[in-house]
């Protein structure tokens, strides 16, 4: 009951005062109610005059594929097959395909990929398999059932709530590209340790430091969660898409967050039921793994306009390319990268 009306309330708070996208209005051509929100967000007019060449852009665009699907190569426009007017099927059938289409264009797809592997990894970090099983956690490294239930539910609880406040707030003046690579060793680190702890048989239910330490490392690892990985991939993952497949783009990206959530939930009972330190190792490795990702494949884009973006990411590209033709001209020139010489 908590939770529905807690559901209700932000549901009606968002429909009474989260005003429509400017941007999505000046690309409909809803100029005007556009300007008022710009002017209740207070964007500055140089940000407006890019939004208003981006739908110029757009509206270019859109005239030249509808002429190009129109004509034939003679100039004729291609009439309509028998039976399909005025069904308005053939248009759906057309508009799904280029959404497809251009999710994995070679543009598009590149972003695509690493927002469904950022959305997918931040479940196997481990985080829903410590909120889900906490109290498991708790109780193997050696403390009372009441205690650990308490630990779990409710400390743990405030501490996430805690500190994950501040991490929304100052989300914008962070970076995201460190932010995430910090996170993903920090995460890694503490997994580690942890793993290496009951791996090393220094945990003890009756005495030692070892179970306090696991309890610590817990602690310490909701909270490098919640400042790093819990706000800035959602946010990521959405602002790298361009305008034309976000939509598309972000709901794959959450479809790969859900079906890791649903593999960490179902994975994580068996691995701490067969050993003690399976989990924390995966876990760490999943997190190292993908901070190293995040270094080699993920551009900054805090502070950076649609276009900026844009450009990072074709950067990013021809970096690629350019490592790429270094490293052939390189297995080339080395003597076991030359090819056989042929006999007279």
């Amino acid at each position: 009951m908590l939770l529905a009306a807690y559901s209700f309330t932000f549901a009606g708070a968002v429909l009474l005062w989260l005003p429509a996208s400017p941007r999505w209005l000046t690309l409909r051509g809803r100029t005007s109610e556009a300007s008022e929100i710009w002017e209740k967000l207070g964007v500055p007019s140089a940000d407006r005059e890019k939004i208003m060449h981006q739908r110029e852009a757009v509206m270019v665009v859109e005239s030249d594929n509808n002429e190009a699907g129109g004509e034939n190569s003679s100039g004729i426009a291609n009439p309509a097959p028998a039976g399909l007017l005025g069904h308005g099927q053939p248009v759906k059938s057309n508009k799904a395909k280029a959404l497809v289409l251009g999710l994995f264009a070679p543009d598009t797809r590149s972003r695509l990929f690493l927002a469904v592997f950022l959305m997918g990894m931040q479940q196997l970090s481990g985080i829903d398999g410590v909120l889900y099983y906490a109290p498991v956690l708790f109780q193997q490294a050696g403390l009372s059932s009441a205690k650990a239930s308490f630990l779990a539910s409710g400390v743990s609880a405030i501490v996430i709530f805690a500190v994950s406040i501040p991490a929304m707030i100052f989300a914008d003046r962070w970076s995201r590209r460190a932010n995430t690579i910090l996170g993903g060793i920090g995460m890694g680190i503490t997994m580690f340790l942890m793993g290496g702890l009951y791996a090393g048989g220094a945990v003890h239910a009756d005495s030692g430091a070892g179970r306090w330490i696991i309890v610590a490392s817990i602690y310490v690892f909701a909270i490098i969660f919640s400042i790093s990985w819990a706000v800035v991939i959602r946010i990521y993952a959405a602002e790298i898409q361009p305008q034309k497949t976000r939509a598309a783009a972000t709901s794959l990206a959450h479809g790969s967050n859900w079906l890791s959530n649903f593999l960490v939930a179902l994975v994580t009972p068996t691995l701490l039921a067969r050993t003690s330190y399976g989990a924390y190792f995966l876990f760490g490795s999943c997190s190292v793994v993908t901070a190293l990702v995040c270094w080699a494949f993920m551009p900054e884009t805090r502070g950076k306009s649609l276009d900026e973006i844009e450009q990072a990411f074709y950067d990013t590209r021809g970096s690629r390319r350019g490592l790429k033709a270094f490293g052939t001209v390189l297995r080339r020139k080395l003597p076991w990268g030359m090819p056989p010489a042929i006999d007279a």
